[in-house]
């Protein structure tokens, strides 16, 4: 230690006074750069804070606008399958009445409407065909028909299902 100050006693003692000057200098300049950074993180800070809040009132606000919109969805859907569910079921009561019944050939005989005056025997068994005695189609044609139709309603309902559909979703998403 006496060596240090043994060492200082050469050096002018103006220079020392430069040098703890420039040395007090920078320190005072790192310290204003020091609390500039402070004040300017303290400053972004705060504003990523109130980003946040902002952004958590946003998406709120969003998720309750889209809770909102699912639930009208939902709504119009159970609807809708409550709607198809009567639909399907009126279409199998009407199909079982129809299938109670034969249809009738309305240009067959019976009930007055053929021009023939005997009864017509099948070409391979020699026995009389009695729906074309009657009137009625045959009970294979009947049930043939009678599919037909049903699978004809339930092709409208599917369509009929679909556009309500469309359009209640069209009136929830376009308000």
């Amino acid at each position: 230690m006496t060596a240090l100050l043994a060492a200082l006693d050469f050096i002018p003692r103006w220079i020392l006074m430069a040098l703890l000057v420039a040395s007090l200098a920078a320190g005072c300049v790192e310290k204003v750069k020091l609390e500039s950074s402070k004040k300017s993180l303290a400053e972004l800070t705060a504003a990523v804070e109130k980003q946040k809040v902002d952004a958590k009132a946003l998406l709120a606000s969003e998720t309750a606008k889209t809770e909102a919109v699912n639930a009208k969805l939902n709504d119009a859907k159970d609807k809708q399958e409550s709607e198809d569910a009567i639909n399907n079921q009126t279409i199998t009561v009407l199909a079982d009445k129809l299938h109670a019944t034969r249809l009738r050939d309305p240009g067959g005989g019976g009930c007055g409407g053929s021009t023939q005056s005997g009864v017509a025997a099948s070409p391979t068994t020699g026995t009389t065909d009695t729906a074309k005695d009657t009137g009625f189609l045959s009970a294979e044609l009947t049930n043939f028909l009678i599919g037909q139709a049903k699978a004809a309603d339930e092709v409208n309902l599917a369509y009929i299902s679909c556009r309500a559909d469309s359009y209640k979703l069209r009136s929830t998403l376009n308000p």
